[in-house]
């Protein structure tokens, strides 16, 4: 396993991060909380040392079932990281009421890193009038967060306004190979690092090119992998324990921009924001 330093802090995290938004389910949609417990710790066991989840992740569940997963020692030994939930905001008080909220479901005084949860422009509009850095100082100072952070689901304007605004210690994006162009966009993604933001993109099998991918951007720290089943763990802990920096050849790099054409060359409508895959 390969291990990233993320820039203007002391965090040093495991390459592949464990999400838990997708954890394993019971027939009834509840969470499989023995084999999600047994999925952390082994991913934890086995290397993994970030753990992302967030305060809507399995319907308000996922917050509460990775606190459980990490008892017996196991806080102590990962990056944790979870989300305020924006569109729960309305006053400024909203802000730590919530994460006290969330502090108590993890079972834990603090947060390493504490993300503004899927803004764009117009929830930061919001949290700018809210003066959202107010709050993000004082719950620093406070030892409730020790980084500040936002996930971003916008356009690359709006990406580099935001990043522009606050003084960032991590942006959470979607990247993958069809998303070079879109979203944060690729460019965006250089333009943090140059910031000095660390990137979590959340993904010689098909998931193996994608990691590889993803492994060759600038200044990606983490990359979360929402797994749903201990198979699916393993094989990923297998890709990340041979594979790390420098993995491409210039060759693959050309091979992998032929593969996003063809695959763009094929969507004849793009997404629509229709939501109707989430239903």
């Amino acid at each position: 396993m390969e291990y990233r330093v993320f820039p203007n802090t002391d965090v040093c995290a495991s390459l592949l991060g464990m999400g838990c938004m997708r954890l394993p389910t019971t027939e009834d949609g509840s969470i499989d909380e023995p084999k999600a417990i047994e999925m952390i710790r082994y991913a934890i066991d086995h290397g993994v040392t970030y753990v992302d989840t967030a305060y809507g992740y399995h319907d308000g569940k996922s917050e509460v079932l990775v606190g459980k997963a990490l008892r017996d020692g196991y806080r102590e030994r990962v990056t944790l990281t979870t989300k305020l939930p924006v569109w729960l905001v309305k006053t400024y008080d909203d802000m730590e009421r919530l994460l006290d909220e969330q502090l108590s479901r993890l079972q834990t005084d603090h947060v390493d890193f504490y993300l503004l949860h899927a803004i764009g422009r117009e929830r930061f509009d919001m949290l700018r009038k809210l003066d959202y850095k107010r709050f993000l100082n004082d719950m620093v100072a406070k030892g409730k967060i020790r980084y500040p952070g936002f996930s971003f689901h916008d356009d690359a304007e709006s990406f580099r306004e935001i990043l522009d605004d606050y003084d960032w210690k991590l942006a959470q994006v979607q990247m993958n190979l069809l998303d070079e162009f879109n979203q944060a966009t690729l460019d965006g993604v250089r333009y943090a690092a140059q910031k000095g933001v660390g990137k979590l993109p959340g993904e010689r099998t098909h998931i193996d090119w994608c990691f590889r991918w993803l492994y060759d951007q600038p200044g990606v720290k983490v990359i979360l992998s929402g797994m749903s089943n201990m198979d699916q763990l393993v094989d990923n802990l297998r890709i990340f324990e041979h594979t790390g920096s420098d993995c491409l050849t210039d060759e693959e790099r050309a091979l992998l921009t032929d593969v996003r054409k063809a695959y763009e060359s094929r969507v004849r409508v793009g997404c629509t924001g229709c939501r109707y895959c989430a239903d």
